[in-house]
């Protein structure tokens, strides 16, 4: 149905995803470094997508060594240079599948990754400033439970969790019937 009745923004986006499913937290001293390095070539992924919207210095500044954060923010600089009119759908796949092993095996190091410096609210404290800026305009997320996104409070409060919305169950998780399977 949606292919015979495209909406008005249909394939109007640069579409950035993040899929953090592959973390592991077997280490949770490189756990830092890793989650950068997923974000690194996310955006590296992105960049080589649209190559009308960047340049080679850009792509070389993301081949740096930095931070979750500090990669998405120089994105964001990026495409509001090049490309002030181009919007992004985020997509981020599993965001919290590795905070969610931090809580059960090692919830000293979930406190400080999502603490008030903590590398994973800074990285979601920069998505929150590209929808200030109106070059994120659309977000979807998937992942298992909340208690990632409570964590972050304001680091990340521009969210509305639809997983315990009736019409979007077929969409959003499993039903009754399947849990019972």
């Amino acid at each position: 149905y949606i292919g015979q009745q495209p909406t008005p923004r249909a394939n109007r986006y640069l579409v950035l995803k993040f899929d953090f499913s592959g973390v592991p937290t077997t280490s949770p001293d490189a756990l830092e470094q890793i989650f950068a390095s997923e974000v690194q070539r996310s955006i590296l992924r992105f960049i080589g997508n649209y190559t009308e919207c960047f340049r080679e210095a850009d792509y070389r500044r993301v081949e740096q060594k930095l931070s979750a954060s500090d990669y998405l923010a120089e994105l964001l600089t990026f495409l509001s240079r090049n490309c002030p009119r181009e919007k992004v759908f985020l997509i981020v796949d599993e965001y919290d599948h590795f905070t969610n092993e931090l809580v059960a095996f090692y919830p000293r190091d979930f406190d400080h990754v999502v603490s008030r410096n903590g590398f994973v609210r800074k990285f979601y404290e920069n998505i929150k400033k590209g929808t200030q800026m109106g070059i994120i305009d659309r977000i979807f997320m998937t992942g298992v439970s909340p208690i990632t996104l409570d964590s972050l409070t304001s680091g990340f409060n521009i969210a509305d969790n639809l997983t315990l919305d009736l019409n979007l169950h077929d969409l959003m998780g499993f039903r009754e019937e399947e849990v019972g399977e």
